[in-house]
Parts: structure tokens; C-alpha cells; sequence
């Protein structure tokens, strides 16, 4: 009874003809919105606002504030993960030696793409302020993109030889964040950084920056040397 009262109720708050917007606009409109104000200070007015559209037809559509800002996370995880599937298989028809700089690459052009989504993820999990959307992007992004990410790292890492002198969990967490964090504040990153002023630029940096995390450390040379007859290092 009460899924029949809530879909009634949201279809007698259904737009008039020729006030809707697209899906995917609205829903780039109120992650702009999110990642501007934070999910608290956000309103399905402002949405509504940013978007040119009604408000009514968010209610109508999504329900709810949350249920709006679920369905972003929803779009964007599908997204990046349909685009992580694909820099994988491409990855793979690479020779083995080349996997692990291909496809790290790949992770800062998947990531690049949605720099105001790494702005809501980074004050979503800092300040942990709802249980229920942090629990949403973990089961929903998070565990889906390295469940691939993960077993594919480590594999290319294995067949060439390289042992990072760190975890590699741990490493590919950081990796993401630095990406996502150099990329929702380039503006910023920009005031005291000449290439943060230019985005095509800085991506390429960021890139050579996760390659080198992950490049094969270079052996370490132990050399000998005499002083005054007696033999140190």
C-alpha cells in the first residue's frame, strides 16, 4: 500500500508537458549543485534552478533529495566503470611490459572526466556526516571499480617483477585520490602551480606522476669506499 501511495503522489506532482529536461542534464546540473554546496546545503530548489526546470519535476522523478543525489552516484559509477572495462581490455592486447603504465593512464582519463564527482566523494568520506551515502558509494563505485581495478594491477605487476616497497592495495587507493584530489582543485592548485593552469597540460603530469609510483624501483647500488686504509660504506 504504501509503494501504491508514494507513486500517486509523485504523479500528481508531474511537470506540464514541455518542462522536462533531459535525464542526463539534470542530473549534471545537480552535481554541479552538490559538489558546490555539499549535500546539506543543497535544495531541490537550487537544483531546480541550475537545471531551468521545475522542481517539481525532480520530486517527480527522483522522489527526494536522496534520491537524486543516488541516482548521480548510480549514473557515474555505471560510467566509470563501463570505461574501465574498456582501458582493461585495451590494456590487455598490450604486451605485459607495457600493462601497468597503459593502464594507468587510463585511471587518470577515467577519473579526469568527472572532476565535481571527486569534489562530493572527497567531502562525503572526510567529513563522514551520513552513514547511508558513504555505505551508498562504497557498495555502489568504490568496490565495483576495484574489484576490476585490483586483480588487474596486480597481475601486470607480478609479471613484470615489480615489488613496490609499499601495499598495493594501499598504493592504488592512494593513486585514486591523488588524481581525484589534483583534479576537482586544479583552479586552485593553479594559483601557485603554472601547469595546474592548463588542464591538458597538468593531466599529463599527473600521469607521469602514477606511472612513476608504480615503475620498477631501481636496484640498489652498495658501493664501497676506503678511507684513510679502512674499508666503509
Amino acid at each position: 500500500m504504501k509503494q501504491v501511495k508514494d507513486v500517486s503522489e509523485r504523479k500528481r506532482g508531474r511537470p506540464p508537458r514541455g518542462q522536462e529536461q533531459d535525464a542526463e542534464g539534470l542530473l549534471d546540473a545537480a552535481l554541479e549543485t552538490f559538489a558546490a554546496n555539499g549535500f546539506e546545503q543543497t535544495s531541490l530548489r537550487a537544483i531546480a534552478a541550475a537545471a531551468g526546470v521545475d522542481v517539481a519535476l525532480i520530486s517527480y522523478r527522483y522522489g527526494s533529495k536522496m534520491g537524486i543525489w543516488q541516482a548521480i552516484v548510480t549514473e557515474v559509477a555505471r560510467e566509470t566503470v563501463q570505461f574501465l572495462e574498456a582501458a582493461i581490455a585495451r590494456a590487455q592486447a598490450r604486451p605485459e611490459a607495457e600493462r601497468v603504465d597503459f593502464i594507468s593512464a587510463e585511471v587518470v582519463d577515467v577519473i579526469w572526466r568527472r572532476p565535481h564527482f571527486s569534489r562530493i566523494l572527497f567531502s562525503e568520506i572526510i567529513t563522514n556526516r551520513d552513514a547511508e551515502r558513504n555505505d551508498f558509494i562504497e557498495k555502489t563505485l568504490v568496490k565495483p571499480f576495484f574489484k576490476l581495478l585490483q586483480p588487474f594491477m596486480q597481475k601486470s605487476l607480478d609479471a613484470v617483477g615489480h615489488k613496490q616497497p609499499f601495499d598495493s592495495q594501499l598504493g592504488m587507493m592512494a593513486s585514486v585520490a591523488l588524481i581525484g584530489l589534483i583534479s576537482s582543485t586544479r583552479e586552485f592548485t593553479g594559483r601557485f602551480v603554472e601547469v595546474a593552469r592548463h588542464d591538458e597540460v597538468l593531466q599529463q603530469h599527473v600521469k607521469q606522476m602514477i606511472k612513476s609510483m608504480w615503475a620498477a624501483p631501481a636496484p640498489v647500488q652498495q658501493t664501497a669506499c676506503r678511507v684513510g686504509g679502512v674499508k666503509g660504506s
